[in-house]
């Protein structure tokens, strides 16, 4: 099977003192698609050269071998499933939610709002963690400034309560699904920088209180470079702000739930630990815990759309230790594997498993990555069904689960790779 190029890194590795206006990356609106198109554009341009060996195949007969203990705390420590199956033995026949808790691994789906009689039924027997899709952004929590309406947050919350799964909050600062008036009052204040700072901490402390000691870990800031390269995004909060509302965030975020884990989630779009962009994000990070920042997890989110080449498993992870070299512990919080990456291969559903592969055994082989999250339950439910320039190749049937809910063969290839943890 002939391999596919590698992507190439798109823009200089170096942080840059000042942020650019760039394109930014929404889930809804025609913006958001243009600036995808334009994504597109520049990321077919940029590809070239050998990707090297494809990622292995899982095999159905893992080795037994002792669970390793991390050297760094996982927030909160999964609790044994109350069976009496070895699931490293292959004829256990564990759910991945049993492999997964027996390993002290998290492995989670994406929930939409509000959860469904669907979600209730398949997603404690498939997953022991869950975040909310939309319904925890600043927009969905306040489609204007101060009018919140948290019954579908509070509904996933309870849900995972009630299932006993671990729960991420997705996101608390992001340039997009802000509340529609936020920008407009932000201009219109006599002192914009200090109107900014005061509707963060009045969002801050609506929501953090609320699900302190529900939600494990919050992405504190959401997708904070630009697009394209390592450079901060010239989004409302750096433009109003400067460059230190992250930092500033993440300070307020631990002042108001000093028990949840701190992540700071980013897209990147080789997912190489050469490409600029991951540079970028590892110098940031590096900095803001220098500064006593308490950055506790980096999220790397593991888009692939169609368009963009999978990482073998060493190149998984090399990018993994970029950051757990850092002191921060790391999840793959956002991942989807569209079934268009394989068009014209014989076997796709088999390429799709073995892409999956390769990332749960790097993360498994990298002390300190902690979890996987995949972007959404089941086929039939995924974004990238629905959002423009993706919708055009739908369907993309991305993820372990298909849309009757039956597991597929990258589900079968995650369990396989944890169970050999």
């Amino acid at each position: 099977m002939m391999a596919k190029p590698a992507l190439r890194a798109v823009m200089t590795p170096e942080m840059e003192g000042t942020a650019a206006a760039a394109p930014h990356r929404t889930r809804r609106g025609g913006r958001g698609a243009l600036r995808w198109l334009l994504l597109l554009v520049c990321v077919v341009a940029a590809c070239g050269g050998e990707s090297g060996t494809a990622p292995p195949t899982p095999t159905a007969s893992p080795t037994l071998t002792p669970t390793p203990t991390s050297t760094l705390t996982p927030t909160p420590t999964p609790v044994p499933t109350a069976t009496l199956r070895d699931c490293r033995r292959p004829e256990a026949d564990c759910t991945l939610a049993e492999t997964a808790t027996q390993a002290g691994f998290w492995v989670g789906a994406a929930i939409a709002d509000p959860a469904g009689a669907a979600e209730q039924a398949v997603v404690p027997r498939h997953f022991n963690s869950i975040v909310a899709e939309d319904s925890m952004k600043w927009g969905s929590l306040a489609p204007r400034v101060g009018q919140y309406d948290f019954a579908a947050a509070d509904a996933i919350a309870d849900f995972a309560a009630r299932s006993g799964v671990r729960l991420r909050g997705h996101t608390l600062l992001w340039r997009d699904q802000q509340p529609a008036d936020l920008a407009e009052q932000v201009a219109a204040a006599v002192d914009p920088a200090q109107h900014l700072r005061a509707l963060i901490e009045q969002h801050f402390t609506a929501v953090l209180p609320r699900y302190r000691g529900r939600v494990a870990q919050w992405d504190v800031v959401n997708e904070p470079l630009e697009v394209g390269r390592g450079v901060l995004d010239a989004n409302l909060f750096y433009r109003t702000l400067g460059p230190g509302y992250i930092a500033d965030a993440f300070r307020l975020a631990r002042q108001l739930d000093p028990e949840a884990a701190l992540c700071l989630n980013e897209f990147l779009l080789s997912h190489s630990a050469d490409d600029g962009k991951a540079l970028g994000l590892a110098a940031l990070v590096r900095d803001l815990r220098a500064d006593g920042v308490p950055v506790d997890v980096v999220g790397l989110q593991g888009h692939f759309f169609g368009f963009l080449n999978i990482p073998t498993q060493a190149e998984w992870e090399r990018l993994l230790r970029l950051f757990t070299d850092l002191g921060v512990r790391v999840e793959l919080t956002q991942v989807d594997v569209s079934l268009r990456s394989f068009d014209g291969d014989p076997e796709p559903l088999g390429r799709q498993a073995e892409a999956y592969a390769a990332l749960a055994a790097a993360c498994l082989a990298v002390p300190g990555c902690e979890a996987i999250t995949v972007w959404g339950i089941d086929d039939s439910r995924t974004w990238l069904d629905r959002f423009p320039p993706f919708s055009t190749q739908a369907p993309h049937f991305p993820l372990l689960l298909d849309a009757g809910l039956a597991p597929k063969p990258a589900y079968f290839a995650v369990r396989d790779a944890v169970a050999r943890r």
